[in-house]
């Protein structure tokens, strides 16, 4: 018989704490479920770690990738080799509370395929990381406080207010670990984007959210680890050009064009379609701006390519510039028809 829930983990090395991860999974006190994990080409003891465990429990699947296939997409095998009617992702650095899949599975009725629980944070990192998540990230169950159950065109309002607010993360839903997702919603929105580097949780979450809304479990449920060796912290040193301008404008770029997000176009209604063409062409300005002033040249030709690859930003820019020299040849007409007077 199918599991009722795959719990997915994505590893790659991460013998540091794989071993706490996989005992969380053990701990729960629901049980129908398989462990499926991912290896993508360790080269640490995290394979030797994963073959002990699947071993000695029949519910653990053991893959290993002999390519290394980088993180999304290691991500995107696991969805497709899961066999559960309800995908639970684990990261292997993360951990859950003893009743996260009884208490998530529980909801499974609540009318949507996309459920969410609160997480805590674990920091064993720079003060400056610690406070970017207690001071600037939100969670949807902090902002909705209507009901537990949040309406696709209500989610579709908050994805736009965040994007535009800059005093706040944009990831108001959070991590793959407080997630629970039933699979048949995965073959109607598709897999996450690997092009993206570090939204590409926080934009699947905009997939699902404003087509089908979510339901917030606002407790605790689950552990985030935030370490200095994290993948959002090497994006921050390694790739922040990409992460912090590149990926926001091909997000942007979905939310305004992809059909996938016509719910979303529907509800934030023409008003909410202009303030994001407004953003979108703020942004790209920025991001020109970042890639011109960058030393060495490697930003400018990341550059291009995007916009190689988005061609419709640069009919936006060239319109903007368009309307922005309209504007003010016409006042400087007024002003000169105004002094002939």
């Amino acid at each position: 018989m199918e599991p009722k829930i795959s719990i997915c983990i994505p590893a790659y090395n991460g013998e540091a704490f794989l071993k706490e991860c996989l005992d969380s999974v053990l701990a729960q006190t629901y049980s129908d479920f398989e462990v499926l994990i991912v290896d993508d080409g360790s080269t640490d003891s995290t394979l030797d770690m994963a073959r002990e465990y699947s071993r000695s429990d029949k519910r653990f699947r053991l893959y290993h990738n002999e390519t290394n296939l980088g993180l999304v997409r290691n991500w995107n095998k696991c969805l497709a080799l899961s066999r559960g009617e309800w995908i639970k992702f684990v990261f292997q650095d993360d951990f859950l509370l003893p009743a996260c899949a009884q208490r998530m599975i529980a909801a499974q009725g609540c009318g949507t395929p996309f459920i969410v629980c609160n997480r805590e944070f674990i920091f064993e990192c720079t003060e400056e990381h610690r406070r970017y998540y207690t001071e600037t990230v939100k969670h949807l169950g902090q902002l909705y406080c209507k009901d537990t159950l949040v309406p696709h065109t209500d989610f579709s309002r908050l994805i736009l207010a965040f994007l535009t607010n800059k005093n706040v993360g944009n990831n108001f839903v959070g991590e793959p670990t407080n997630i629970l997702i039933r699979k048949d919603a995965i073959y109607e929105v598709g897999w996450f984007n690997p092009e993206l580097i570090q939204c590409c949780d926080y934009e699947y979450w905009s997939r699902l959210g404003s087509n089908y809304g979510a339901y917030i479990i606002p407790d605790i449920l689950s552990r985030f680890r935030i370490h200095q060796g994290s993948t959002t912290n090497y994006n921050r040193r390694e790739m922040a050009f990409r992460k912090d301008h590149l990926d926001l404008l091909a997000v942007i770029h979905d939310y305004l064009f992809h059909p996938l997000y016509l719910q979303f176009r529907q509800a934030i209604g023409e008003e909410g379609r202009a303030e994001l063409l407004r953003y979108a062409t703020n942004t790209l300005k920025r991001t020109k701006s970042c890639a011109n002033d960058a030393a060495g040249g490697q930003e400018k030709m990341e550059f291009q390519r995007f916009m190689d690859k988005y061609p419709v930003y640069a009919e936006l820019f060239n319109r903007d510039n368009f309307d922005y020299v309209k504007k003010t040849l016409r006042g400087y007409l007024k002003s000169k028809m105004a002094g002939m007077i």
